[in-house]
């Protein structure tokens, strides 16, 4: 386990003690995750009326679908940002665990696909996959939204 620790204002982290406050949905300890769901549930209820589909399930929220409803998502992506992260800044504690997670099964007789498949090693196609299906990045205030409904946003 590691543990870092960062400095509220004045100093230049400007970090948010999320240990003090609730989410507003479940009244559980907020995170800095929760934090930019509920601000980017918000400003795209306030400017869209709906959301993305991730979180109408959690919000209960009717989602996005036709194509001008996305778009709505899209014009408003930078308000949304703007607004989200200095509101979200991030948290003045954060753990990381280093973890090994094994999972084995046996292969059918002659499956050479299976074998092909799952005794390979990946591609940069796999990597760049695996981190864009995560929805986790960084930014400058520490936190990707969670919300934005297209890759490559900056």
């Amino acid at each position: 386990m590691n543990v870092v620790h960062v400095l509220p204002y004045p100093y230049q982290t400007n970090c948010k003690n999320y240990s003090q406050l609730k989410e507003i949905r479940t009244r559980s300890k907020q995170t800095q995750e929760g934090c930019m769901s509920e601000c980017c549930v918000k400003l795209h209820v306030k400017y869209c009326n709906c959301t993305v589909h991730r979180l109408s399930l959690i919000y209960d929220i009717r989602t996005c679908w036709k194509n001008e409803e996305e778009q709505c998502l899209k014009d408003h992506d930078q308000i949304a940002k703007d607004l989200c992260y200095p509101q979200c800044r991030m948290s003045c504690t954060k753990i990381t665990y280093a973890y090994m997670s094994v999972d084995s099964f046996t292969l059918q007789q002659g499956a050479c696909s299976d074998v092909d498949m799952f005794n390979r090693t990946l591609s940069k196609e796999d990597e760049a996959y695996r981190f864009s299906a995560s929805s986790v990045a960084t930014s400058d205030y520490g936190w990707e939204c969670p919300c934005w409904i297209y890759t490559g946003t900056s």
